[in-house]
């Protein structure tokens, strides 16, 4: 790579990085918190929709900003949002992904302070906790609270897995222990271990026909981002030209820049991600060759350059398919529709032995908009930044009948989520 290119993108993805601090405000919002000591307190909480439990949260007063720790918390909560409270429970850290499992893992029992987020109230209530996996907890009455035990496990010498949803069994003696029957507690079969199915049926448990609790709402999570990259361009180019079939065209390599969204729907290490982006990028495309003399013709030296900027609107639907506590891999597809301004279309024929030079320019018919579709791969890194890679498969630029001109670029890009 040219080291101005270099240049180039260490630019961008320094002024990209530097435009992330300025628009990745704090999410400030009225709400409580209880010290560890038993005060309450009345501000505005630093709204972080946490995807894994908070370990400290950022409280502010009269404009003054104080981060709490754990241990110096009793609860806290947003108004119309999430509510935590501090409890010392024990967790596993077992895995309950496959993928996980076969690599090396720590299989322990860990007891300590944690902020637990009520997920549902009442007689029954349930706590989540998101650290090295989703963990949740039931707490009838004034008991203390009881891990909900989902374990995967691997049978001996093979690939596949037993699944043991102990958590069942849990919730259907605590069902029979308050005078339920076998028959109601029928609806414990098919629970899955997941937070919006345990939500509902602490909810129906508890004879609430509406979601009190405000941090089960499901709602849209968003997650925007910026970023740069490197287009390698590549074209195909059919057609008659000049007595031969097709040309030859040399690439380029140039910078790209992209911003968007990720959608998706719940809370925590969701596996499907809506992606909403526009990209902007420059190509060119070269081409040199010379026609020898002969009975009919004179000797051509022909140049053809073009040079075009798109702007390249899409969306994307991505595949988490590995996922861990750090990291994320993905897979994905999407569609564009790119909208192209052409600075250069330019053909020079020439012919030494007439000492003559043709200038064509336009030389072809470009279309002004076309579509195209792409695949792509990544990773994404501690939630902040996704690498990744893009080949693409964009329409015919040029309305010709008889030419067919189709980029088919690769990209390596970085994108810094905020």
């Amino acid at each position: 790579m040219k080291p101005m290119l270099v240049r180039i993108l260490c630019t961008i993805f320094l002024g990209t990085f530097s435009l992330t601090q300025v628009f990745s405000q704090a999410n400030y919002k009225s709400g409580y918190l209880v010290t560890a000591q038993g005060d309450s307190l009345r501000g505005e909480l630093n709204d972080q929709e946490w995807e894994r439990t908070p370990r400290k949260i950022n409280f502010r007063q009269a404009g003054v900003v104080k981060t709490y720790e754990v241990g110096e918390i009793s609860r806290f909560g947003v108004d119309g949002g999430d509510h935590y409270v501090k409890m010392t429970v024990s967790r596993s850290t077992r895995p309950v992904e496959m993928n996980r499992l076969l690599d090396d893992f720590q299989d322990t029992t860990i007891t300590e302070p944690v902020l637990l987020r009520v997920v549902a109230d009442g007689a029954w209530k349930l706590y989540a906790l998101y650290m090295e996996k989703p963990i949740f907890y039931v707490q009838a009455g004034e008991a203390a609270p009881e891990e909900l035990v989902y374990i995967l496990r691997q049978q001996p010498n093979s690939l596949n897995f037993t699944t043991f949803n102990t958590f069942r069994d849990q919730l259907k003696a605590l069902q029979l222990r308050e005078g339920g029957t076998a028959d109601v507690s029928k609806t414990l079969e098919r629970l899955r271990y997941r937070e919006p199915d345990l939500a509902l049926y602490f909810r129906s448990h508890n004879g609430q026909t509406s979601d009190k609790s405000t941090s089960t709402r499901w709602k849209i999570n968003s997650k925007f981002y910026v970023g740069t990259g490197v287009n390698f361009n590549r074209f195909k180019m059919e057609g008659v030209f000049f007595g031969r079939n097709g040309m030859d065209l040399k690439g380029s390599v140039s910078p790209t820049f992209q911003a968007g969204v990720d959608l998706s729907a719940g809370r925590n290490r969701q596996r499907l991600v809506l992606r909403l982006e526009v990209g902007a990028s420059q190509s060119r495309a070269t081409h040199h060759s010379e026609i020898p003399k002969s009975l009919t013709n004179t000797a051509k030296r022909i140049d053809y350059d073009l040079r075009y900027f798109s702007i390249e609107p899409g969306i994307q639907i991505l595949y988490n398919f590995l996922v861990y506590e750090r990291q994320k891999y993905y897979l994905g597809v999407s569609t564009t529709y790119n909208v192209s301004q052409y600075k250069t279309n330019r053909m020079t024929v020439e012919e030494p032995d007439w000492d003559r030079t043709t200038v064509t320019d336009p030389y072809l018919d470009m279309e002004k908009s076309w579509g195209g579709f792409s695949f792509r791969g990544g990773a994404i890194l501690t939630d902040r930044f996704d690498v990744g890679a893009r080949i693409a498969f964009r329409g015919n630029l040029v309305r010709m009948n008889q030419v067919n001109f189709k980029p088919r670029p690769v990209a390596l890009l970085v994108n810094y989520r905020f």
